[in-house]
């Protein structure tokens, strides 16, 4: 069974998706076994029923995305 870690919410930035031109809300988040940084869209994490997300960086690691 993964590890079950709690990711560090770091700030939620505005970027311009290249393709809609619209503004998208973009949580930047950091994984404390890592130390890596990932970004992850804000509607993407509204959307989950479980804020729990493999780490981008170790597979064997499972990230909670507490409330941000």
């Amino acid at each position: 069974m993964p590890e079950l870690i709690v990711a560090i919410f770091i700030q939620e930035i505005k970027v311009i998706d290249p393709e809609t031109h619209g503004e998208v809300a973009v949580q930047i988040w950091k994984d404390p076994v890592s130390g890596g940084i990932f970004g992850l869209d804000a509607s993407f994490i509204e959307q989950m029923t479980e804020q729990v997300i493999p780490s981008p960086f170790d597979r064997k690691i499972k990230l909670r995305l507490p409330n941000a």
